[in-house]
Formats: C-alpha cells, structure tokens, sequence
C-alpha cells in the first residue's frame, strides 16, 4: 500500500512540474454562425457546409485592448458547440462533426478548431465539441474567414433544421 502511495505520488509532483505557463490568456472571442441543414440528407455521406466570409474582429478586438500583434505568441480554439436554432432537438442524429477555419488567401490554411467523433447517442440539445490544437493566428489576422463544417448523420435530420454554432478563439500573449 505504502508503495503504491508512493508511485501516486511521484506521478502527481511529475504532472505538475511539467505544467507551465504557456502564456497569458488576453481574451476568449466568441463569434455565431448558423447552418441550414437541407431536408432529405442521407446518413451514408459526408455532408459539407461552406460558411463565407465570417468576419473575425481580430484586429479590432486587438486594438481594443491596446496589444499588437506582434506580442500575441497563439490565438487557439476555445469552445464550439451546435444547438439547434429555433426547435430543441436531439442531436443524438449527429454521429461525426468537424469544424474548420479557412483562410480566405489564395493556398491559405486550414486549420481545424473543433471536432467530435462518435457523438454519443445520449446526446442532448447541445452537442459540445472538443476544441483542437491548431494555431489560428495567421486565419484569424484576416479581416474574414470561411468555415468549412463536416457532418455525419446516423440518422436522418429533422426537417427545416438551423444549426447555431458558437464558438471562439483564444489570443495569448
């Protein structure tokens, strides 16, 4: 018993001496979107929705906040999350979701901000996603962006459903 105490410790004092501070958190941006999801999709593709020039307040929330962006080391992705717009519906529908970040430069990046593999099936009226890693700051520096949103179904959506996205990114300094 002493031992196994003693590797639980040894473990928890490694976890903590390896977290450090990475930077400082200057603001989480929240932004909206929604998606019209066409009545009669099928749950053997990949459906692919285009969300154009979603406007990313970057700089102006940067120049708000008296920062230039050259002291900015990362802008991440915070939360994102779908609900439905105008009904509550069960999103237990939704078996896979990806969120991307296009740059709107010719050749630019994409960069994946949330994603959700195998939804449960428990799932509410909100599906929460987990945000990646990517760095967006070179997408997020452009005065707009697209969204590239990657849905598949295991079972045929409800008719006449508006998906609200929220969702948001994260400078640090």
């Amino acid at each position: 018993m002493l031992m196994k105490l003693y590797h639980f410790a040894v473990v928890i004092g490694l976890f903590f001496l390896s977290c450090n501070k990475d930077g400082e958190l200057v603001y989480d941006f929240r932004l909206q979107s929604l998606v019209d999801v066409p009545t009669g999709l099928n749950t053997l593709e990949t459906h692919y929705f285009i969300l154009r020039d979603i406007p990313t307040f970057y700089a102006a929330n940067l120049a708000a906040r008296g920062i230039s962006e050259e002291a900015v080391s990362r802008v991440n992705a915070s939360r994102g999350t779908f609900t439905a717009r105008f009904n509550r519906y069960n999103l237990a529908f939704i078996r896979l979701v990806t969120v991307k970040a296009l740059s709107k430069k010719p050749g630019g990046k994409q960069v994946e901000m949330f994603y959700m593999e195998d939804v449960p099936f428990n799932e509410d009226d909100e599906l929460q996603m987990l945000s990646s890693l990517g760095d967006l700051e070179e997408i997020m520096a452009e005065e707009s962006m697209d969204l590239e949103i990657r849905l598949q179904f295991r079972a045929t959506p409800p008719p006449g459903l508006t998906l609200q996205l929220d969702y948001g990114y994260l400078v640090q300094l």
